[in-house]
């Protein structure tokens, strides 16, 4: 199923489905956000959404659960770690058993359980810094507007609201969806769904609307026929009876997942991007300039002598080189071969003593482009990744599209020199 939505659709999400940003998975919460934010002019949000929206927002995170299942799930490998020794020692002296032999494969199984573990650990510390930056900066400004906005249906008045409560009585009496499953909930809470039910099909009337589609996060009996992703029978006729020359699709957040889910990207390859812009300020806080410095200093005497203009004197070489600065123009991020790949382009200056019969004599600016690939492997964490980045690394081009020559010994030229170089600290 493909929803092809069209200007004339409306689009509701009930208060879970917002809610669900909050605790999916980094990457999935961001396919969801995005997908909200894609096609937000075509939203509608009724009232009892909203209201319940805000009241379990800062309730909802899904990275303390993260800490609390490696926590809780590291404690049980341990417990059950040291009742299978205790349990073990029993038998020692069954020499026929080979327990030695078994006691040792166990301790290698359980080393590799905890080296598993220490993986996820990284990947979700990864995810931890990420998340916090993702909610607070892209998602929090977004669903404020979001939800002051004009696209917020407006609630019922005390009188529609006591019709409505007196109906869910009966309707959760006969098991008439939806809601009766939240039955046992106290006050006005048991009547969410059915008041955004009854919302719903107020705002549909309207004649702008040709389809609607709900998505919801609550995927029990009173939405959706025992077992499947059907709507309840109920429910769709109840709808044809109020509005009898439209369609509406009722979603399951399951199988809404599945269908905004893009192939071009992988769960970890979204995470990664997302987690790129920060990493790369701290790879390029921390490691390009020494990586350049070790790259041309071992590699490039002769390219960037190829590059020196034809007007300087001749038997001059060089020799000291350094980065003088540089700016990181694009990147990529890419998971190849079970490693993530990070592509960088770098607008460059690189400076060189230039030296005449051991005399220095005058210095070098390049300037150019130069192309830079870091593997990092799927399990290897930040901080071991940039240490090691220094001095493992490929430059796959480097390319000096400038080049000038400041001679110390020409009067001339040094006064051009001091010019340009005074320019080129400026900027």
């Amino acid at each position: 199923m493909s929803l092809n939505l069209q200007v004339t659709d409306m689009l509701v999400f009930d208060a879970c489905s917002y809610l669900d940003i909050y605790r999916f998975p980094l990457a999935i919460s961001k396919r969801l956000f995005d997908y909200i934010i894609d096609y937000k002019n075509l939203l509608w949000i009724p009232h009892q959404v909203k209201k319940e929206f805000l009241t379990h927002k800062k309730s909802v995170s899904i990275i303390g659960k993260y800490e609390k299942f490696f926590q809780n799930i590291s404690g049980q490998v341990q417990i059950s770690k040291n009742q299978i020794i205790e349990f073990l020692k029993g038998y020692f002296k069954a020499q026929n058993l080979n327990i030695s032999k078994i006691s040792s494969e166990m301790d290698i199984k359980f080393n590799e359980i905890d080296e598993l573990l220490k993986t996820m650990v990284f990947s979700v510390e990864e995810e931890k810094k990420e998340y916090k930056d993702y909610i607070l900066n892209t998602v929090n400004p977004e669903m404020n507007n979001l939800f002051q906005s004009e696209q917020v249906g407006k609630g019922f008045s005390t009188p529609e609201l006591v019709s409505i409560l007196r109906e869910g009585e009966v309707r959760y009496k006969y098991k008439i969806p939806p809601g009766f499953e939240d039955e046992d909930k106290t006050g006005q809470n048991k009547f969410g769904d059915l008041l955004t039910w009854k919302q719903l099909l107020k705002e549909a009337r309207n004649q702008k609307y040709n389809r609607i589609f709900y998505v919801t996060s609550d995927e029990k009996l009173d939405w959706f026929e025992n077992g499947t992703t059907e709507p309840r029978q109920e429910l769709i006729d109840e709808f044809h009876y109020e509005i009898s020359n439209k369609e509406i699709c009722i979603i399951p957040m399951s199988e809404f997942i599945k269908l905004i889910k893009d192939g071009e990207q992988t769960d970890r390859e979204l995470v990664l991007n997302l987690r790129k812009n920060v990493l790369l300020n701290q790879i390029c806080d921390n490691v390009i300039n020494d990586m350049l410095d070790d790259y041309i200093n071992k590699e490039n005497l002769n390219i960037l002598n190829a590059y020196a203009p034809s007007q300087i004197p001749s038997g001059i070489f060089l020799s000291t080189l350094q980065t003088e600065r540089f700016n990181l123009k694009n990147s990529y991020v890419s998971i190849i071969d079970n490693s993530i790949v990070y592509e960088l382009q770098l607008d460059v200056a690189i400076s060189a003593d230039a030296e005449q019969e051991d005399i220095e004599c005058g210095l070098m600016l390049f300037e150019g482009v130069v192309r830079v690939i870091l593997r990092r492997e799927l399990n290897e964490n930040e901080s071991d990744f940039l240490a090691r980045a220094k001095s493992d690394y490929e430059v796959a081009n480097l390319n000096m599209i400038n080049c000038q020559y400041f001679d110390y010994e020409d009067n001339a030229w040094r006064s051009e020199a001091a010019e340009a170089m005074e320019d080129y600290y400026q900027h």
